[in-house]
Parts: structure tokens; C-alpha cells; sequence
């Protein structure tokens, strides 16, 4: 599982949340800063993907806008 880096405005800590589960499907995963409330939400459809795979798309999103 990859880390999740700090946000790219305040330098905050990032929380991974997710909208769902395996019984139901996911509808939406977001990660957002704990500080400033800043957020990236994905959309997905509740049927065609795995719980690993959305969050890694997910928090591969967050992590590359973050400059290093």
C-alpha cells in the first residue's frame, strides 16, 4: 500500500475515505486533508472495479500533485 503524501497547499495530513464496500460496490473515493479540507474525489462505477484498484488509482491522484 503506498503512502499517502501531505497536502500540496498546506503541507497538512492526508486521510484516504471511501464511499462503499465489496457487498455494494464503490460509488466514490476521495482523499482529503485533515487541515484545510482540501479534497480529490473519483467517481467510479460501483460494478467494474476491485477495492485494491480503486484505491491505488486514488491515491495515486493525490500523491502526484504533491511537489517534492
Amino acid at each position: 500500500m503506498q503512502k499517502l503524501k501531505q497536502c500540496p497547499f498546506c503541507g497538512g495530513e492526508a486521510e484516504y475515505r471511501q464511499y462503499g464496500n465489496e457487498h455494494v460496490g464503490v460509488t466514490k473515493s476521495s482523499v482529503i486533508c485533515r487541515s484545510c479540507a482540501t479534497q480529490q474525489v473519483h467517481k467510479w462505477k460501483k460494478y467494474k472495479y476491485d477495492l485494491e484498484f480503486i484505491r491505488q488509482k486514488t491515491v495515486d491522484g493525490w500523491n502526484r500533485r504533491v511537489r517534492d
